[in-house]
């Protein structure tokens, strides 16, 4: 029951990768950068920052509904009425667990859950950012910000948002919203066979 671009969204999210629409219309999922592809300096490109940074995120842990041990075994598509993996870590009193029917193997279900814990502790450090008018800055790019405020901690940044303003008498900026991009592990490689195929 969910549109295209929500299930695309959701796969992404489980490979953690990120979706985009290029400039030529054609839909890309890609794994994101975690070197920064453009420096700005915040009192230079850069006029405000603000940033929010919850430290304690919430642990994890993706669960699937499927009997087997690989992606092609005769009963990969199969349900189950046990999570996959059995062996699921249990996280802490805290811990949350997210049922996924497209999870059908135990590698899988792991790979996501790695995936899902990094994408959420880096949305808990979000940064929100305008100065002069930055055509080149799009959704998907990952920058660095050198000489941030004190109290903003450093790093890459995945920028998600971007509004580029023109007003009639020339003044012009950019804002932009971004997350931090602390590297993940190379998740995105082991999950794109696995789930490639519901697309």
């Amino acid at each position: 029951r969910r549109t295209g671009v929500e299930h695309v969204a959701r796969l992404a999210m489980l490979g953690g990768a990120i979706a985009f629409v290029d400039g030529d219309g054609t839909l890309v999922v890609q794994q994101a950068a975690t070197r920064p592809e453009i420096a700005l300096r915040y009192g230079r490109e850069l006029m405000s920052c603000d940033a929010t940074d919850a430290m304690a995120a919430t642990p994890r842990a993706v669960v699937g509904a499927g009997p087997a041990g690989a992606p092609d075994a005769p009963n990969a598509l199969l349900q189950t009425l046990t999570v996959v993996p059995e062996d699921a870590p249990a996280g802490g009193a805290k811990a949350v667990r997210e049922g996924n029917t497209l999870i059908r193997t135990p590698g899988v279900a792991k790979a996501a859950s790695a995936a899902r814990g990094a994408w959420v502790a880096n949305d808990a450090v979000r940064l929100s950012a305008s100065g002069f008018l930055l055509p080149a800055l799009r959704p998907g790019m990952v920058l660095e910000i050198q000489d941030l405020p004190d109290g903003i901690r450093g790093g890459a940044w995945l920028v998600e948002r971007v509004i580029h303003r023109i007003a009639p008498d020339g003044a012009a900026g950019t804002s932009f919203e971004a997350r931090s991009a602390a590297p993940p592990t190379d998740l995105f490689g082991a999950l794109l066979g696995a789930i490639g195929g519901l697309l």
